[in-house]
Parts: C-alpha cells; structure tokens; sequence
C-alpha cells in the first residue's frame, strides 16, 4: 500500500505483515500511537521524503511505465537496459511494484524507487498544487497529472519525464480529480471545484 500525507513523506506498507500483526492482538482497528509503532514493528517497506509542503496524491508505477523509467535510467548511465527479468524488472522479486509517483502543494510531481526510497525523477511545470497523477492505461510512457492550475499535464518517461502535452484552462477552477477508460476508448474524465466532470478524447 502507498500513502502520502500532510507530513511531507510517502510511505510504502507491507499489507500482509499489518494484517498479521493486528489479527495477533484485540486491536479491531489498523491504528497506532505514534509513528515508532509501526517502524518499529516493520510494517512499513520504505519512506520517502523530499516534497516541500503537503503531499496531494501518489500512485504506482503501471509495469510498462516502469519499464520505461528502467530504460531511461540505464540510458542517462550509459548503460545497456538488461530487459525484464535480467537485472531490470519493472517490479521487485516479491511481484511489489519496483516505482511510485506523487505530486503536492509544492507544484511538483517525483518519482521514486520504492525498495530504496530514492528519487528517480522530478517534474516541475504546474503552476499550482498537483492534485492528481496516474498512468496512461494503454501508452505506458506516459504519466498524466492534474491540478490547481485547471491544467492536465502528460509528461512522457522515456525522457526523463519531459512534459510533452499540456491541456491549459480544461476546466474554469481547481481541477480535483481525473480518470482514463478502462475500455478501450481514448477519453480522459477530469472534475473540478467548479462542479463540472469534462470528458476529453486524447491518445
């Protein structure tokens, strides 16, 4: 499980071992006291710190997309990308997804490797709070964002998360909230403080 919060950092849970450890006790919620609870008890993978202000949104990396973080990450070492399942699986041996993204109040979006906590990329081009990020369900390459700025945003991974596509003014206010179909069809759903939900034909 991937979280952010308003403590700046993004944190990487191991579900299974949350569920053993609570089903073991009386507890009848997921909850703890302070934050040395759940360090202390392993149950948190990884944290990742690096945002200057509250954090708005997070999600993992699609396998394509990680593919294609791989590829431009052995591309700007000069090294050959060794493919998946030799050295540059675009997930980690346990089938955990291998990167995340999240995107906050301090208008940028970073991407990061999940075992380690390491920032992989960093996008800056919104001009206000990001408030969404998600994959493109059939292009891979491409991460999508939304924000404060009413903008959508695409950025595309296989360089280095260049910002290739920017729909300014898609909506009069804030944009809350976007979503892609899921069958077939090239239409992208945005909603917004002005309590308007737009669907875009994009590819």
């Amino acid at each position: 499980m991937l979280t952010c919060s308003a403590d700046r950092t993004v944190k990487l849970w191991d579900i299974e071992k949350i569920f053993l450890h609570f089903s073991s006790t009386s507890n009848t919620r997921f909850s703890f006291n302070k934050e040395d609870d759940y360090e202390e008890h392993g149950l948190v993978i990884s944290v990742m710190r690096g945002h200057e202000h509250v954090i708005e949104t997070v999600c993992f990396a699609t396998p394509e997309g990680a593919e294609w973080i791989d590829k431009y990450e052995a591309k700007s070492k000069g090294e050959e990308y060794k493919g998946k399942g030799k050295g540059g699986s675009a997930s980690e041996g346990n089938g955990m997804p291998k990167y995340g993204v999240s995107g906050g109040r301090d208008k940028v979006i970073k991407v990061w490797e999940l075992a380690t906590g390491r920032q992989v990329m960093e996008m800056i081009g919104h001009d206000n709070w990001v408030r969404g990020v998600m994959w493109h369900p059939r292009n891979g390459k491409i991460l999508m964002s939304c924000s404060d700025d009413k903008s959508v945003r695409m950025w595309d991974m296989s360089e280095g998360g260049r910002a290739v596509r920017t729909m300014s003014d898609a909506h009069p206010h804030f944009i809350a909230c976007m979503d892609y179909s899921r069958n077939g069809m090239d239409l992208l759903a945005t909603g917004g403080v002005d309590k308007i939900v737009r669907i875009w034909g994009v590819k």
